[in-house]
């Protein structure tokens, strides 16, 4: 199964959980794919990797995406995180959180997402890649169609966009009822629910998780608020 159609668990700290380990949590709603943050979270390193994949789960990356670093420096230096995390061996799935500041226009921000796409695309022209966006932002707001190419560009499935499914701040982040409508927002404007799939609240039950939306698979978000 592709990588990116699997239910994952957004490990953005450790130090949440008992031994900054999450698998405790993890067992307990079934998630196997585990996204680490080693820009945030200083337990991530490569023994962790290695730990994780020991016990049967699938590794990967997130990183939140900031315009205080040059667009094609940022994605050489993500991109070298990988190698010292391991590499193509260990690291199988990579996410962006594209939230950028909002002091920029959106001119700025599109231009800065250009920039790291196209290099990221250059040189992880095969990594399996989520671009998490926040929810009700059409084509003005982000570069879909960038984000996206290298599926048109191979016929494979190899960038995914994981939309989020709350619209109040992270403290609450309260979920939208039906959890579908963020999905919808984006199907109507023309992109395949196969290249989509939901970012939940971790509040909100697992039954709902992606299947709700006629997608293929959906993100537990900040696991260590999953109570």
């Amino acid at each position: 199964m592709n990588v990116l159609d699997r239910l994952k668990l957004d490990v953005v700290n450790c130090s949440d959980f008992p031994g900054n380990r999450p698998y405790a949590k993890a067992d307990e709603i079934g998630a196997r794919v585990l996204l680490f943050n080693p820009d945030a979270d200083q337990v991530v390193d490569a023994n962790l990797i290695i730990e994780a994949i020991a016990r049967g789960y699938v590794t990967g990356l997130r990183f939140n995406c900031t315009m205080g670093e040059d667009p094609v420096a940022f994605a050489n230096k993500r991109s070298a995180t990988i190698e010292t995390l391991g590499g193509k061996t260990k690291i199988a799935v990579v996410m962006f959180d594209t939230e950028l500041e909002k002091n920029h226009s959106e001119q700025e921000r599109l231009a800065w997402q250009a920039a790291m796409i196209d290099r990221w695309d250059r040189i992880r022209y095969a990594r399996p890649t989520f671009y998490d966006v926040a929810p009700f932002q059409d084509q003005t707001q982000n570069d879909y169609t960038r984000m996206l190419q290298r599926n048109q560009q191979t016929g494979q499935r190899l960038r995914k966009i994981s939309v989020q499914t709350y619209v109040d701040q992270p403290a609450t982040m309260t979920p939208l009822q039906p959890l579908r409508a963020a999905v919808d927002y984006l199907a109507a404007r023309g992109l395949s629910r196969d290249d989509l799939e939901p970012t939940l609240d971790p509040k909100t039950p697992l039954a709902l998780a992606g299947y709700d939306s006629e997608t293929r698979g959906a993100t537990i978000f900040e696991a260590g608020r999953i109570p």
